[in-house]
């Protein structure tokens, strides 16, 4: 295994990290995630020996990394860089031959073994063909699978990468991560820094995300949740869970306001049925609140992405008494009352019932005709609704 022990970094009287504890285990892809500048590189550089912390060990192997002879160390470990530097311009074949190097005795001479460990490095990452071409004569993509061929002809039981995916088309970008992937699966231990967190989601079978010093560790579904990445990006993000895969896939929020916020706007929705309405409102310049909402649902989350006030609850929970007088207290300050066509029930009924306590004309109301198809209240939701409409309530128009 390698481990980093209570590691520490900084520059001067700057800290960049400290307390930090990571396991890179054999058989598995981990990945560091987290914004520019949080010390992944940093973090990255020191596991692989290339950088002394402040203070922290690593142990590879329950062995100091950095007591270990470096080619000792090069059989065991293999690093790949963000933007490794092209100082002479040798040929593909050549610089892949250089993963050779701790295999190899004093003269350098190459062995069978090492032609065939070059030959199948660069059939894995696609460049067959390429051998005798020239790193100046590649692209940018080309020269970054080349030094991960390297890395490959390494043979090495750990595989530590910055950003693999730079400067890869979107079909490299999965071919190499499913690649990095197999490895894992056939007991290396691989870790990698990588910017695009749906990729990481996807891919990561352990995470590490930089927060304010701190890593933040666990499946995708603990790590990628939206108090975590917003604490960490200091930006909105929506957090959905994949139909499919049941994995979390982060999706930015980008709200262009058109005036200054003055209108106050509040949203009454709940499983994802708001969403749109919310950054509709909010991209005409509301100042919106949502609710009651309960904590985690979609709509809570794209709410507090918008910077929403929103009267929540805990999840799963029906509407408490409290939580009810909240909201009288947020809806009778709006200036507009917006119910999604949400379904309701015994838990959230309180939602309409509050809107029989402001002003009908200020309240809009999707597709209210279809009300009774969505009412598991007994009725009583679909006879307020209604009754909304015959004292002013309106139509909220579709976008």
């Amino acid at each position: 295994m390698l481990k980093g022990l209570n590691l520490a970094y900084g520059y001067g009287n700057i800290t960049l990290f400290e307390g930090i504890n990571i396991e890179v285990h054999p058989g598995k892809f981990t990945v560091i995630i987290g914004p520019n500048g949080a010390g992944k590189t940093t973090l990255l550089k020191i596991l692989a020996g290339l950088l002394k912390p402040k203070y922290g060990t690593v142990q590879l192997n329950e062995k100091e990394i950095f007591l270990l002879p470096a080619k000792v160390r090069a059989r065991m470990l293999a690093y790949v860089s963000q933007e490794p530097e092209t100082l002479r311009d040798y040929s593909v074949w050549d610089t892949v031959m250089m993963g050779r190097y701790p295999y190899q005795g004093f003269l350098g001479l190459e062995t069978n073994k090492d032609f065939q460990a070059v030959k199948k490095a660069i059939e894995t990452v696609g460049l067959a063909g390429y051998e005798e071409r020239t790193l100046l004569s590649l692209s940018g993509g080309e020269r970054q699978r080349v030094y991960l061929a390297r890395a490959l002809a390494q043979e090495a039981d750990y595989i530590l990468l910055d950003e693999p995916t730079n400067h890869l088309d979107l079909f490299y970008q999965v071919k190499i991560l499913s690649l990095l992937k197999d490895l894992a699966a056939q007991g290396k231990g691989i870790l990698a820094v990588l910017h695009d967190l749906n990729l990481a989601s996807f891919f990561a079978d352990k995470l590490y995300l930089f927060s304010a010093g701190k890593l933040i560790t666990g499946e995708a579904k603990n790590v990628l949740t939206f108090e975590n990445i917003y604490k960490a990006y200091q930006e909105p993000a929506l957090v959905v869970n994949h139909p499919v895969l049941n994995i979390p896939q982060i999706l930015p929020l980008i709200v262009n306001r058109v005036s200054d916020g003055k209108k106050k706007v509040h949203i009454i929705g709940g499983g994802g049925m708001a969403g749109s309405i919310m950054l509709r409102e909010s991209q005409q310049g509301a100042k919106i609140s949502a609710g009651v909402l309960n904590k985690s649902d979609s709509d809570w989350q794209t709410a507090k992405a918008l910077g929403a006030e929103v009267v929540e609850e805990e999840p799963f929970s029906p509407i408490s008494e409290e939580s009810y007088q909240r909201l009288l207290e947020v809806i009778k300050k709006a200036d507009k009352i917006v119910v999604a066509p949400v379904p309701i029930g015994p838990g959230n009924l309180k939602n309409i019932e509050a809107l029989l306590e402001v002003e009908p004309k200020k309240i809009f109301i999707v597709k209210p005709e279809e009300m009774e198809k969505r009412d598991y209240s007994g009725g009583r939701a679909t006879y307020i609704v209604n009754s909304l409409i015959k004292a002013g309530a309106q139509r909220y128009p579709e976008a």
